[in-house]
Parts: C-alpha cells; sequence; structure tokens
C-alpha cells in the first residue's frame, strides 16, 4: 500500500498544488520559502495532531478575499430568504458555502491484493475487485457556515467591521478538523471517519 498523490488547497503557500509520490523515494525540492515546510506541517497537522491545531494564519492569503466573498453571498443568501422563492433561497445558499474556503489535503492510495489492508478496509467504499484504490480527505472546515456568518455580523462592531480580523480571533471556535473516505470514482459517496482511524493507516516520523 502506498500514497501515490497529494492534493492541497489553501493551506499557507500551498494555494492548489498536487504532488505526485514515487514508488520509492520522493525527494521534496525547492527554494526556501517555496512550501516544502508547508507540506510537512499539514500532514503532521491532520494526521499526528490529537487536537485540530490549526489557526487562521495558516490559510493561504489567496483564500482571504474569498472568505470575504462568502460573506457578501451570505448576505444575499438573507435578502432571498425574506423575499425569494425557495430554488432562488437554495441557490444563494450553495452560492456562499461554495465559496468559503477550507484547508484541504486528499491522500490518494492505491495497494495490491498482497498487501494488508486491515487500517485502510473501512475506506474502501467501492465494490469493484479490480479497483484497488482508496480516497481519504482531509479538511479543516466548518459545518455550521451560518452561525459563523451571523456571529460576525451581530459583532461586527468589536471587530472594526473587518471580518478578516473576526477570522484571525475567532476561526477556531467555528472551524475543526473533518476526515472522510470518498470514492474517487463517485465523490458522492463519501463517509465520514475518526481521526484516530487515520493515524493508524499511515507510519510518519517528524524531525
Amino acid at each position: 500500500m502506498r500514497i501515490t498523490k497529494i492534493d492541497i488547497t489553501n493551506f499557507r503557500k500551498l494555494g492548489s498544488i498536487s504532488v505526485a509520490l514515487d514508488e520509492n523515494v520522493t525527494l521534496i525540492v525547492g527554494r526556501n520559502n517555496s512550501g516544502k515546510t508547508s507540506l510537512t506541517e499539514l500532514i503532521y497537522k491532520f494526521i499526528k495532531c490529537e487536537n485540530s491545531s490549526f489557526t487562521f494564519d495558516d490559510f493561504s492569503l489567496a483564500s482571504h478575499c474569498l472568505f470575504t466573498e462568502s460573506l457578501e453571498k451570505f448576505k444575499i443568501y438573507k435578502t432571498k430568504k425574506a423575499t425569494g422563492d425557495e430554488t432562488e433561497i437554495e441557490l444563494a445558499r450553495q452560492a456562499y458555502i461554495e465559496k468559503l474556503p477550507i484547508i484541504s489535503a486528499k491522500i490518494f492510495l492505491e495497494y495490491l491484493e498482497s498487501d494488508d489492508i486491515s487500517a485502510l478496509s473501512d475506506f474502501i467504499l467501492d465494490l469493484d475487485v479490480n479497483r484497488k484504490d482508496a480516497l481519504i480527505s482531509c479538511n479543516y472546515q466548518t459545518l455550521n457556515s451560518e452561525s459563523l456568518f451571523e456571529t460576525f455580523i451581530n459583532n461586527a462592531a468589536d471587530f472594526n467591521n473587518n471580518f478578516i480580523e473576526f477570522l484571525d480571533k475567532k476561526i477556531t471556535s467555528f472551524y475543526k478538523a473533518y476526515f472522510y473516505a470518498v470514492d474517487k470514482e463517485n465523490p458522492a459517496i463519501v463517509k465520514e471517519f475518526d481521526r484516530k482511524l487515520i493515524s493508524n493507516i499511515f507510519i510518519t516520523g517528524f524531525i
């Protein structure tokens, strides 16, 4: 069993990257401040930290404008709730949710028939005996975005009416780490898991 690829979004300098891993050895080489440490830190925060250790500073700078855009779309959603029909309300709700940034690491794995996959078996969602793959999605996200926005709107004066300042101080009250098994051929098939089951799959060492 091995990791074949890691897709990362919105973590520090890693706005949106895909890292393919060699079957034997993968070396991450780059200039200072190019994101090498960020890759290691992200894996550590998701897999090895028992408690979520993310802060707002872990979000990429490019994601800051997405937070602001999501807030504006949430305000449109509130207006639609008061005046729109159900279809318009749902479309407006999806618009602000889809714009709201998350930190994500998608870990693609492949295995052989002869591999011991007991630790991975719960994450294999497909029933195709010819497939030998799994996808684990690690997300730092909120499942209650409406509360996030309403809290800011109701207390905006305390943060100089600055949503980014609010997030810098309060994001850990609304965001947490979630872990999912995903069928990469059918992403609608998703199952949530506890972090402990994730850590049982990987053997990692950090210096």
